[in-house]
């Protein structure tokens, strides 16, 4: 059990230290947590749960720094990573509360935890893209102050926010559906934004 706990440590550091670049070893150490799953719901060992929670917490924590913005981090060239990377982060979060409650049902608790990560990921991430687009016209408002008959700003954030929703369904959407079966849901806000857009044209 040890073994499987340091070994997937030493391949998610390896891949911090050799750059972030050989994705291998990232979905290696993804692929290893699945193991670590089975092992901490064998023990109880209260030395084991140590270093298991102390690893996890430090796995768990660079992978949510990454994807409660995903905007920011993953686009169309890199999202082979962005699977490897949930994967990482929602391994971490089932193991870390399966080793903390076990009171609850296995099998739902797992369904609970993976998809309450993934809504956070998801909520956070389109969060802070659409407080960048705000910003984005803001500053774009100013700037066309001298200009006449400037586009509204309401007409540019539509286009904007549609940009956004196209992407996420295209883009994220199919990685992120396996672990939350509604991540397509923020479809809605393109169909809002398709109506904004014939508005304003």
């Amino acid at each position: 059990m040890l073994h499987n706990l340091c070994f997937s440590w030493i391949l998610f550091h390896r891949y911090i230290e050799t750059g972030q670049i050989e994705s291998d070893l990232l979905f290696a150490a993804s692929n290893l947590l699945l193991e670590v799953e089975k092992d901490a719901k064998a023990t109880k060992d209260p030395v084991y749960s140590n270093i298991l929670s102390s690893t996890l917490s430090s796995i768990m924590g660079w992978a949510e720094k990454r994807l409660l913005a995903y905007h920011d981090n993953f686009y169309s060239d890199n999202i082979d990573l962005m699977q490897s990377v949930v994967s990482l982060g929602v391994s971490a979060a089932k193991i870390l509360v399966e080793d903390i409650s076990h009171e609850y049902r296995r099998k739902k608790k797992e369904v609970d935890v993976a998809h309450d990560r993934v809504d956070a990921y998801i909520r956070s991430s389109m969060r802070t893209a659409f407080a960048q687009e705000m910003e984005k016209v803001k500053s774009n408002k100013r700037l066309s102050k001298d200009q006449q008959n400037p586009l509204p700003v309401f007409c540019i954030l539509a286009q904007d926010i549609n940009e956004l929703a196209f992407n996420e369904k295209e883009i994220y959407s199919p990685i992120l559906k396996t672990w939350h079966p509604l991540a397509a849901g923020v479809n809605c806000c393109s169909q809002v934004g398709e109506r904004s857009r014939a508005d304003c044209s």
